[in-house]
């Protein structure tokens, strides 16, 4: 090199420099481009099979008169006094987990560099998407515990977010070792949570079978809070859930002390130098 040259100050590339000598913050980033880059392909399906809609599930928080008091079993029109909760329906604020959350993944190719690239980019969807299961043939509870279950235990440990519809007849005492297995195999990942709990149609023949029907689903709602609260407790990562309860006849005062008396259950069971569950109340924005 010639005396004085412009580039006689310059540092001598180093050969050995690799994707591994980069910093580790720097190599995360990399993987969580690639994993943004690979959005999650349905594969098709035969002709004429029915698929659910692709759709954003956005949602808004309930609002309702912080003076209302109801109980779980009663109707707006309903007199209160039997009352046996406190229906304070002072809602948080309005901050939400995110609707539009990732569903995408690192290619096999990526993964299969060599063991620490597999090691370091591993956990990135998991980390990043929501694990979505809806009510289709048979009820997202079902999905959600037929394929978490067979989740590496690793897979479960990073799963953070996660929607989730039920039917509310999910939520029956008969009901109650299915949510708890589910929970529990959540127990120690999931930090977020959007439920949408739905009421499935069944035709009735008369208004007496009407009323009958009516009377077994407040039945059911009354002491269904109860049973998903139980439930909940066994996930100690939960720190964010979001509650959507599609039932017709149903106030916005009622639905937020259903939301409200679950938040206080799971809370009461945690020790005081635990972080605390919160349970906010949604509706949907498109219906």
């Amino acid at each position: 090199m010639p005396p004085n040259s412009p580039t006689e100050h310059l540092p001598q590339m180093n050969q050995s420099h690799t994707f591994l000598s980069l910093p580790a913050e720097i190599r995360l980033q990399i993987y969580r481009w690639v994993y943004l880059d690979h959005a999650v392909q349905h594969a098709e399906l035969d002709p004429g099979y029915l698929i659910p809609p692709k759709t954003v599930y956005m949602t808004r928080p309930i609002r309702t008169d912080p003076a209302a008091q109801l109980s779980l079993g009663q109707t707006s029109s309903e007199d209160n006094s039997s009352s046996s909760l406190s229906a304070t329906s002072n809602q948080h604020d309005d901050a939400l987990l995110s609707q539009n959350r990732p569903i995408s993944r690192i290619p096999t190719s990526s993964l299969l560099v060599n063991k620490q690239v597999y090691l370091e980019a591993r956990g990135v969807p998991f980390l990043e998407n929501e694990f979505v299961f809806v009510n289709w043939f048979s009820s997202g509870l079902s999905s959600a515990k037929a394929f978490i279950a067979v989740l590496a235990p690793w897979q479960r440990a990073l799963l953070r977010y996660a929607r989730l519809e039920a039917l509310l007849t999910d939520f029956r005492e008969s009901e109650r070792e299915n949510c708890t297995r589910l929970c529990r195999l959540l127990s120690l990942g999931l930090w977020g949570l959007r439920l949408r709990v739905q009421e499935r149609d069944t035709p009735s023949n008369s208004s007496g079978s009407e009323n009958n029907h009516q009377a077994n689903i407040s039945s059911i709602i009354e002491s269904s809070w109860k049973l998903i609260a139980s439930a909940l407790v066994e996930i100690k990562a939960l720190r964010w859930l979001e509650v959507e309860l599609s039932i017709a006849g149903w106030s916005d005062a009622q639905k937020t002390l259903w939301c409200r008396s679950v938040e206080e259950f799971v809370n009461s069971t945690k020790p005081d130098a635990e972080r605390r569950l919160r349970v906010v109340c949604v509706e949907s924005e498109i219906s």
